[in-house]
């Protein structure tokens, strides 16, 4: 049989090996040809590699394995970017993380988009959503 080279998210995992391994979850390979996977963050916590896709009807953000490029490296679930890059856990009330540092506002509450989350007086005036368009059509924030 001929020898082929491992595509990208895959290794082989040692000389002449006659099959490749996946990268695991958290890690990925770029090139073809690789022993190595590349751990995703520098290794460091709350990183992982996820993929989007259609769950019960709705577009979820899941963790997979044999990643092909640093796109697919993120925060985990219930973690999002902090100002410097980091993955840091998701613990500000009103808001959820699903996934890749996405960052989304639960319904009840207002953000500015900057992160600065208020609840709101009127919850039915808060639609939640995406950080800066969290308030009902024809209302505005603070």
């Amino acid at each position: 049989s001929a020898c082929a080279w491992c595509p990208p998210g895959r290794i082989a995992p040692g000389y002449g090996a006659d099959e490749c391994d996946k990268c695991p979850i958290g890690t990925y390979a770029e090139g073809i040809g690789l022993s190595n996977c590349t751990v995703c963050g520098g290794g460091a916590p709350l990183w992982t590699t996820m993929r989007k896709l259609m769950v019960k009807g709705e577009e979820k953000w899941v963790s997979t394995d044999e990643a092909e490029t640093q796109g697919y490296c993120g925060c985990d679930v219930g973690a999002r970017f902090d100002e410097s890059g980091a993955c840091i856990e998701c613990t500000t009330e009103g808001i959820d993380c699903p996934g890749m540092g996405a960052v989304v506002v639960q319904p009840g509450y207002y953000s500015d988009g900057v992160l600065s989350v208020f609840k709101c007086g009127t919850p039915i005036n808060c639609k939640g959503g995406p950080p800066g368009d969290t308030c009902q059509e024809g209302r505005e924030g603070i």
